[in-house]
């Protein structure tokens, strides 16, 4: 950068100032901006997918791996309820109880359970019901956009 006078070399002149040229060629069009700018986006947005899809395949693999291992861990809790019931029909026979009655009350326990549960769980489920405010607010967004058409 040069800094010179108006050439008249006063002493109460103001010096003028002279920039290195732009980098970037001045007569660059609107459209060629435009057009680069576009590249550059659509470009940005591709990077960002792959960059989704690479941390989804991750968050799947380890969502996969976990629900394999909630099912192993499901079934072993069957074999120990399974392994349960046989225990307890045999302390009964132990205690001195026929050992077909001994399963047959240690089934009637299970089944009861069963039907606890079963009863336990309708009753949760009559207590869903549809989803009031979002069906609200979605009616209400559908008319205030259709009021912005008109």
């Amino acid at each position: 950068m040069t800094t010179s006078g108006n050439g008249t070399g006063g002493p109460g002149e103001a010096p003028t100032t002279t920039f290195p040229p732009l980098t970037r060629r001045t007569e660059d069009t609107l459209g060629a901006l435009v057009a680069d700018a576009s590249r550059d986006l659509s470009s940005l947005v591709r990077q960002e997918i792959a960059l989704a899809k690479a941390e989804l395949r991750d968050d799947v693999k380890n969502a996969a791996t976990g629900g394999a291992m909630f099912g192993a861990a499901a079934f072993l809790v069957l074999l120990s309820v399974v392994m349960l019931s046989i225990t307890l029909a045999l302390f009964l026979a132990w205690l001195g109880v026929e050992p077909w009655v001994a399963f047959l009350i240690v089934t009637v326990f299970f089944l009861l359970v069963a039907v606890g549960l079963a009863l336990l769980g309708k009753w949760k489920v009559s207590k869903v019901g549809k989803p009031e405010r979002t069906i609200r607010t979605s009616k209400d967004t559908a008319t205030f956009l259709k009021s912005r058409g008109r």
